[in-house]
This record gives C-alpha cells, structure tokens and sequence, in this order.
C-alpha cells in the first residue's frame, strides 16, 4: 500500500470514529456546476442570499493563509469554492483541511461570491463528505 493510500485509509477510519459516515446515502444538491455558473450573475444581484447546494469532486486544494479554494467539478463543468476560516470557524476550517483529500466526493452549500480576480466562486458554509476516495487522482 503506498503512503498517501494510508494517510486516506486513516482519514477514513477517523471519519467513523468521530461519527462521520464517510459514505452517506442521499445528498441534498439543488443546482449542478452548470446550472450555478448560468445563474451566477442573477445570484450574485440578488438580495436573497438563498443557500445554494452543489455537489463533486475534489480537482484542487488551494490553500492561502485563512482562505482555501476548492475546484469541484461534477457531470458538467467546474467551478470554484472558497473556504473561509473566518467565516466558517476555525474548528470546521481545519476539520476540512486534516480529514479531505483530492478525489473526495463532497456537497457543499453556501452563496455565491465573486473573487477579487472575478471567478465565480460558491462561498461555503456547510460541507459534508459524499464518498472518501482512497486512492489519489492520476497525475
């Protein structure tokens, strides 16, 4: 077994112990990748800031101090999200970063926000994991 497939193995069984099911069997999306990029202008305008729930995979992992961006990509596209420590509580911020790898399965509900570089960008402010993947994603 290589390392990083251990260090997966371990984040898994650290999921069950604290309770977690690593694997649940519903999720709770309301909008695909696609569908919240097409909207994101009327979002972003808009005074309702209903929660939006998207759901992925893990692509990129990026971290900047308090700030993490996630590029999850579904069926149909790609998009990003931002994990703010500030925002989301530093328990659940570093809960994130010790327990979610690449390739993970995830559904992650929050507003949508525009990045100072104008990337459409969902800003989280719950997340579960969907499927713990215990390989690595190919090169």
């Amino acid at each position: 077994m290589i390392e990083e497939e251990k260090v997966r193995r371990d984040r898994l069984e650290t999921l069950r112990e604290e309770g977690i099911e690593p694997y649940p069997q519903s999720s709770e999306r309301t909008q695909t990748t696609l569908q919240f990029r097409d909207a994101f202008s009327d979002l972003l305008a808009s005074d309702d800031k209903t929660s939006i729930v998207l759901t992925g995979r893990i692509l990129v992992i990026r971290k900047h101090g308090g700030m993490t961006f996630i590029v999850l990509e579904d069926a149909h596209e790609r998009v990003q999200l931002a994990l703010k420590r500030d925002d989301i509580g530093k328990e659940k911020y570093e809960f994130f970063h010790n327990h979610f790898d690449r390739g993970d399965f995830i559904e992650a509900s929050g507003i949508a926000y525009l990045t100072k570089t104008e990337e459409p960008t969902l800003l989280i402010e719950s997340y579960k994991i969907l499927s713990k993947a215990l390989l690595p994603l190919p090169e």
